[in-house]
């Protein structure tokens, strides 16, 4: 998906075309024109600032991805599988001692990535829960100031997006997970050793997508973050238009 962003500040009114972001220091963004594969994002005159839940999204999400890969690192120095083999044959106290340490790193991997698929299930998590309550809260001012329907829609349509992207993401993880524990001997799968090289295909593939969703969630936070500002931008001027009359 393409991303083309109009971004300005008001100091002279210019608009620069760029690819590229947001700059959320200098102005605010309004409204998202949703036409597939491009998203426009305009600007208004003065600031409004949003941009800390992106930025803890982000901050998070390149934390989680940082992780799967030190996980995947970590595991691509494990052969448990070998040093099990040669304990079976050899019964030898030096191969018991070689399967302990690579038992040891195993472990290590094992805790890695769970603590990493926890925190893949979390990021995603943040990412519904902030659709879900800012979705609401778009629907019921619009409803309260009786707004254009149409930026609710918006909000709406960015929602589905962002759930279809962080069941992806979770459902990845967790298949992740599986194959790692086909591989592992330890489960008493006599065919662990046929399972290490899908699972390491399947880590690599799937540390990309799950890196690629989190792109996408935040993509679409930051063009919710744009709507919102949308609709506090028209509820400001009521809000002035009202206290004119007043």
């Amino acid at each position: 998906m393409a991303i083309v962003i109009l971004w300005g500040t008001s100091h002279n009114g210019g608009i620069t075309r760029t690819w590229g972001f947001c700059d959320w220091q200098n102005a605010a963004y309004l409204p998202v024109r949703n036409t597939h594969p491009i998203i426009t994002v305009t600007f208004v005159d003065h600031p409004i600032e949003f941009e800390f839940v992106s930025r803890i999204f982000a901050s998070l999400a390149v934390v989680s991805t940082a992780s799967l890969v030190a996980t995947v690192v970590i595991g691509m120095n494990v052969d448990v599988n070998d040093r099990f083999d040669d304990w079976k044959k050899t019964r030898s106290h030096e191969s018991q001692q070689r399967l302990e340490k690579e038992s040891s790193a195993k472990s290590t991997h094992m805790m890695c990535g769970v603590a990493t698929a926890i925190g893949v299930l979390l990021v995603s998590s943040i990412a519904v829960t902030y659709f879900i309550g800012t979705s609401r809260w778009c629907r019921e001012v619009i409803e309260a100031y009786s707004l254009e329907s149409d930026w609710a829609a918006r909000s709406q349509s960015l929602k589905r997006r962002a759930f279809h992207w962080a069941l992806t993401s979770m459902l990845t993880v967790m298949v992740i997970v599986v194959f790692g524990a086909a591989a592992d001997p330890a489960t008493g799968n006599s065919q662990s050793e046929s399972w290490v090289v899908p699972h390491f295909t399947v880590a690599l593939l799937g540390v990309a997508l799950i890196g690629w969703c989190f792109f996408a969630m935040w993509i679409n936070i930051l063009a919710n973050h744009a709507i919102i500002a949308s609709v506090m931008n028209r509820v400001e001027e009521i809000r002035e238009q009202g206290d004119r009359a007043v």
